[in-house]
């Protein structure tokens, strides 16, 4: 009985993670379609023009669909993407926005979805 509970509360806490990330990337994505799109031009027209603004987190939605078909490998993936997200942004050299908002966010779903994984592999043996 204590072993379903446990497989209930990994499989919650693995959707959960897995949903939680999905909104994050979404709302980075378009923060950065939307973020200097003014500067460019009104409307519809300034949001098509600053897509290239928004082409790393479109990488992000790449990585979290990976993370949605191979749990293992899209989160070993997705903690290389925050690191190197985190040098691109320079959040390891005093940029505190990008090193609480957008790197440590990513490494914690990464090392939780690889605790997950390895959970799951525990419990089915």
């Amino acid at each position: 009985m204590g072993n379903l509970r446990c497989q209930r509360v990994t499989l919650f806490c693995r959707n959960f993670t897995r949903w939680f990330l999905l909104a994050f990337t979404l709302l980075i994505t378009a923060f950065a379609m939307l973020s200097g799109a003014e500067g460019i031009g009104r409307g519809f027209k300034g949001v098509i023009q600053n897509v290239p603004n928004a082409l790393p987190w479109l990488l992000l939605l790449i990585v979290n669909f990976i993370v949605w078909k191979s749990e293992l490998a899209g989160s070993i993936i997705l903690v290389a993407f925050a690191v190197a997200a985190g040098f691109f942004f320079g959040a390891f050299t005093g940029n505190q926005f990008a090193l609480f908002v957008v790197t440590i966010p990513l490494i914690i779903l990464g090392i939780m979805l690889m605790m997950y994984h390895t959970c799951q592999m525990r419990q089915k043996k």
